[in-house]
């Protein structure tokens, strides 16, 4: 196993190869206050999750 990488899939907190084309690379999608206005979103870091653990409806992430 030596020379692999994982990281953690933010869905279930399980490891997940981040390699792996079966995997969906999302950005989450941080609320930015604004003055007076609904807060908008900012992209802040990436992650990797399996494919039955992303939530296309969560706001929190977004597939790029």
């Amino acid at each position: 196993m030596e020379g692999e990488t994982f990281t953690t899939c933010p869905g279930c907190g399980r490891r997940i190869d981040p390699d792996d084309p079966a995997n969906l690379k999302a950005v989450e999608m941080i609320p930015t206050p604004s003055f007076g206005e609904p807060s908008d979103r900012t992209e802040g870091m990436g992650a990797v999750f399996h494919p039955g653990c992303f939530n296309p409806s969560d706001p929190s992430w977004k597939l790029p």
